[in-house]
């Protein structure tokens, strides 16, 4: 997966989510919404409905309510990078004495992807990384989402009182539970396993050259 795709994706998946929850409010049951689904016309003559998803995940974007819940894997995943490209030199004496240091250095990820882009091997690795990574920020996307949702459906439930409201309030509340709890913390995981993968390869094979690249980043950040 290109990160041109990538971006693209993480453009419009959150935008075709928030149109969803806009097509059920505009509904006051299940039967509405499926003829409003059916009457979609997907052909170029509808191009609407891909335009709007691109508006809307451009505005949720420019909000930055994706990190809301996806801050915290994604550091979690740098934090991790950093922690064992530095460890990888523990028993170095020129770039040890910076180990604390180097650990809360952005500029590390940097060193990491600057690896990732150059050698052919870990080039292939970071497709499943991206794809990963797509799957990763929309449970992100799916746990905002779903709280936009519990708040409409709330609303709409109380003024309306509706079993349609009612079920999809419950939708929304599953899908929230099992984003949060369950979905982000196993693709977490799986992303945080990816990534090692990359590290094992760039320490076992690359180390020489990574060390050269650390020194540097020392001489130019912590040289007196």
């Amino acid at each position: 997966m290109s990160i041109r795709m990538l971006k693209i994706l993480r453009l419009i998946i959150p935008g075709f989510m928030i149109l969803i929850v806009i097509l059920t409010i505009q509904n006051e049951d299940l039967l509405g919404l499926s003829k409003q689904l059916k009457a979609i016309d997907l052909s170029k003559k509808s191009f609407i409905f891909y335009i709007i998803p691109v508006i809307l995940g451009a505005i949720y974007y420019a909000l930055g309510l994706r990190n809301l819940f996806f801050k915290k894997p994604v550091q979690t995943i740098q934090q991790n990078i950093r922690d064992r490209l530095v460890s990888g030199f523990d028993n170095d004496p020129a770039i040890s004495p910076y180990s604390d240091r180097l650990k809360e250095n952005r500029k590390i990820i940097q060193i990491f992807y600057r690896f990732v882009d150059s050698d052919p091997s870990l080039t292939e690795k970071s497709n499943n990384v991206r794809a990963n990574g797509v799957i990763l920020s929309s449970f992100a996307d799916a746990c905002v989402t779903s709280i936009f949702a519990m708040l409409m459906y709330g609303v709409l439930l109380v003024f309306f009182l509706s079993f349609y409201y009612l079920f999809l309030l419950m939708i929304s509340v599953v899908a929230f539970i099992s984003s949060y709890y369950l979905f982000l913390p196993n693709m977490t995981g799986i992303h945080l396993d990816y990534s090692n993968s990359q590290i094992d390869f760039i320490i076992t094979n690359l180390h020489d050259e990574l060390g050269k690249a650390i020194e540097k980043l020392i001489e130019i950040d912590y040289a007196q």
